[in-house]
């Protein structure tokens, strides 16, 4: 009896939750051109690094993240999130295909609300010396450039005057991959 009292229980809670979610929930649609609103919004919006972002983790390198003399692609990633630090692993094969293309050095990540140590725990001790990482334990980068909290808009390539170019997250997407690569090309 018991048993039947909290399954019925739980059945009552998640169906609330379903009929109140669906209330106040966005439809697909309103979420997609909401998303594509806010992307249009970032084009041409002028990105600045701050001194905070921490290179960790790899031998430090000459940082060029301020430096104008060419667009770079740019991914900020959830330290916090076990998620966001697996898909952070499927841009492996994105950077190798960079590599053969001649854009070494081209593709930033700035790892934001880190803790080192979960960071390592989900990634591995050491991520591949290619892989350039900048930890920004505060959030600076992105309250800086007040960029949005939607993750699909958090990978953006920057053009030599460190202007937006382009939005999105091309993990996932291979026309979208194409069109940074084609970014990479033209500048």
């Amino acid at each position: 009896m018991l048993r039947f009292r909290i399954h019925f229980i739980l059945l009552l809670i998640f169906i609330s939750h379903i009929l109140y979610g669906c209330k106040e929930s966005k439809t697909n649609t309103e979420y997609a051109k909401e998303i594509k609103d806010i992307a249009k919004s970032m084009i041409g919006r002028s990105i600045s690094f701050p001194d905070s972002l921490l290179q960790e983790l790899q031998e430090p390198k000459k940082s060029v993240l301020n430096k104008r003399n060419r667009p770079k692609i740019i991914s900020v990633i959830a330290g916090n999130c076990e998620t966001c630090i697996k898909d952070f692993k499927k841009w492996e094969p994105y950077l190798k295909e960079m590599e053969l293309m001649g854009y070494n050095n081209n593709l930033f990540f700035i790892v934001e609300d880190v803790d080192i140590s979960f960071f390592k725990k989900y990634y591995g001790e050491r991520p591949p010396t290619e892989l350039t990482l900048y930890f920004d334990k505060n959030q600076t980068f992105s309250k800086l450039n007040n960029l949005p909290h939607i993750k699909i808009l958090k990978t953006f390539m920057i053009d030599t005057n460190n202007e937006i170019i382009l939005v999105g997250n091309p993990v996932h997407d291979r026309n979208l991959w194409n069109l940074y690569l084609e970014g990479l090309r033209i500048e």
